[in-house]
């Protein structure tokens, strides 16, 4: 089995009361030839670190910050995904070509927000806090959208993938991990620009 993770994250904190939640998507896929057999899911869920501590608006940011770094966190809100494939079967050959036989390939994310424990804040305060958690969770959401891309071109890139037999696994995983590092870069190019606008 591999396990393979990517993390993206966002500073600039800024989101609206939601709901702990998580999901899953399962899939099967075969190949044309129907001899490659590819069991799927991407399952998410959101988690929470308390912000206690908050006596105005003007504290948020300082307490927010702080909190996260005690939580282990660089950033305010965190996207994590987590990738792995397992070969239930051994390849099928043809001519010393292999192609995946079957393949239980999995996501799971984790979206890390902040959530204010006993905070002493006014009405209009609290609407404050709420627009901010709002445009964060917006943020990650877009992160979230490119890991759910991220798999869905594992899942084509091992549904059609061939390699020779000899080294056929290092291999898959390879072109596996070529298709994560490429939205490594799109996760970077959202911080980027969230930066350069904020």
């Amino acid at each position: 089995m591999i396990n393979f993770k990517t993390t993206s994250s966002h500073s600039p904190f800024n989101v609206s009361k939601k709901l702990l939640c998580a999901c899953a998507i399962y899939f099967t896929v075969f190949n044309v030839s129907g001899q490659s057999q590819l069991q799927g899911s991407h399952s998410f869920e959101y988690a929470y670190y308390s912000v206690t501590g908050v006596s105005g608006l003007d504290s948020i940011k300082s307490v927010v910050s702080r909190t996260a770094r005690e939580h282990e966190m660089t950033t305010d809100a965190l996207t994590s995904t987590s990738y792995k494939w397992k070969h239930l079967q051994a390849p099928a050959e043809k001519n010393g070509i292999c192609t995946p036989s079957q393949v239980e390939l999995k996501a799971h994310t984790v979206i890390t927000l902040p959530r204010l424990v006993n905070a002493k804040l006014t009405k209009d305060e609290l609407a404050v806090w709420a627009k901010s958690l709002k445009n964060l969770l917006s943020h990650e959401n877009l992160h979230y959208a490119n890991h759910q891309q991220a798999f869905l071109e594992i899942t084509q890139e091992a549904n059609s993938f061939e390699a020779p037999c000899n080294g056929f696994r290092a291999a898959f995983s390879k072109a596996m991990k070529v298709v994560i590092h490429g939205h490594i870069e799109t996760d970077e190019a959202i911080d980027k620009k969230q930066s350069t606008s904020s």
